[in-house]
């Protein structure tokens, strides 16, 4: 998925250049999950050089994304957890349906948020809420997500994508 996102990245520049894209919408095809982050299983195999690149490059991935000078919207629809909450944090703005749920469940294995999510989130939502979201683990409802200025959006479960193109 990371080389994935990259190839769009670049496509995405390209098309810009040419001044044919003038916003971009992440979304997933599943209606149930948005991302569910990084297979923590693959990562216990690797070295830690290799966790280490791997880290690197999703942080630098996710770094070009949000510095893209073109709106980007995240349209969530079901679980962002993770590198998945780190991803819809690259965007200026998140519609989120209904019954979606965000967190960094990582932290609770000593994992620290690698993709730019430790300083996206306080930046978001205030350094206190995203300390307790990040020491306990805890998982968030849209509704929360949105009191707590997360998500600018909450709309019904399946009109996210809807809600984004408006």
């Amino acid at each position: 998925m990371l080389r994935q996102l990259q190839s769009c990245i670049q496509q995405v520049q390209r098309d810009m250049e040419k001044d044919r894209v003038r916003c971009i919408i992440l979304s997933s095809v599943s209606k149930k999950v948005f991302s569910a982050g990084a297979d923590l299983r693959e990562r216990s195999t690797m070295t830690p050089i290799q966790a280490s690149a791997y880290v690197s490059e999703l942080r630098d991935t996710f770094q070009l994304l949000a510095n893209l000078p073109i709106p980007l919207i995240a349209s969530v629809e079901g679980v962002a957890v993770g590198g998945g909450l780190e991803l819809a944090l690259t965007a200026d703005i998140i519609v989120a349906g209904s019954k979606s749920t965000f967190g960094l469940p990582e932290t609770s294995l000593a994992i620290i948020p690698g993709a730019g999510g430790s300083v996206r989130l306080p930046r978001k939502i205030g350094m206190s809420r995203a300390k307790e979201m990040i020491f306990t683990a805890q998982k968030i409802n849209a509704t929360t997500a949105y009191e707590y200025g997360l998500v600018e959006h909450v709309v019904e479960e399946g009109h996210t994508l809807d809600k984004s193109i408006e």
